[in-house]
């Protein structure tokens, strides 16, 4: 039982320190740097402190001699500290702190994305009016090539010119030509006009939405406030206790060694938190 128990205190205590959300009394918070110095930090040789030996290895006596009465201890031989938290009610303090935390990043996000629809229908409603422009244009240089056109489609149609002539050809095509520039055109202008619509529904959805999601920041926070009125707010339990033999090099968790295969643990839910 205790060898599970090393087994599942690291993992369950880190995972303590790493993700305890906010909260009086409740939160322990173990940075991704104290993570790295906790697990991968070996004194180099060349800088690590001998006594009785210089820089370059050779003897040389003590600064504080035994006795002298100037001996300093910069770090006692054990360092110890425990984990706290408040254990009333503690699942659902996390549940609401971790809610709030969602409803607050859910109404910066519909923000976020009003502003940038604004912006969308703005640029897009630039592009419409820029194609309707082109339309007008369009569809004056066709009447030109009809009219162009016209008198030579006549006399194709009375049997008096060919068909194959070249001068027929040439507006035949100019017209087709000038056809599908107006086809384009409006194909453009039909997605523009789509995509200013679904950009202009998100901007109309956004007020409704950010209503919605402060109700409900409104609610989260109050049922906090209920759990804070039973008064226990600063009730404390230590589920920990950790310790660091400088001496040994070793660590303890209630008086219970890490283990190389604990230690590799630990190791491995560190660098799931994103230390290398």
């Amino acid at each position: 039982m205790i060898s599970t128990m090393k087994q599942v205190w690291p993992i369950f205590l880190l995972g303590l320190m790493l993700t305890a959300p906010a909260g009086a009394g409740e939160t322990v918070r173990v940075t991704r740097q104290d993570c790295s110095r906790l697990i991968h930090h070996v004194p180099s040789s060349d800088v690590a402190y001998k006594p009785g030996v210089d820089v370059k290895g050779r003897k040389v006596a003590p600064a504080d001699l035994a006795g002298s009465g100037n001996e300093i201890k910069l770090l006692p031989e054990v360092l110890q500290f425990n984990i706290n938290i408040n254990p009333v009610d503690y699942q659902a303090r996390n549940a609401l702190a971790k809610q709030k935390a969602d409803t607050q990043k859910a109404i910066v996000d519909n923000q976020t994305a009003k502003t940038a629809a604004e912006t969308q229908v703005t640029t897009l409603t630039a592009q419409q009016a820029t194609l309707v422009t082109q339309s007008g244009t369009l569809a004056a240089e066709k009447v030109t090539l009809d009219n162009a056109l016209a008198p030579l489609q006549a006399q194709v149609t009375a049997g008096t010119l060919k068909a194959t002539n070249p001068a027929y050809a040439a507006a035949l095509a100019a017209v087709a030509a000038k056809q599908a520039e107006i086809d384009t055109n409006t194909a453009s202008q039909a997605s523009v006009a789509a995509s200013i619509a679904t950009q202009q529904a998100i901007v109309t959805a956004a007020p409704t939405t950010e209503s919605n999601l402060k109700y409900t920041q409104t609610s989260i926070e109050a049922q906090q406030s209920a759990l804070s009125a039973k008064g226990l707010d600063n009730t404390s339990m230590s589920v920990a206790a950790i310790k660091y033999d400088i001496a040994k090099n070793k660590f303890f968790i209630n008086d219970q060694p890490l283990g190389s295969a604990e230690m590799d643990a630990l190791a491995e839910a560190c660098a799931k938190a994103g230390v290398k």
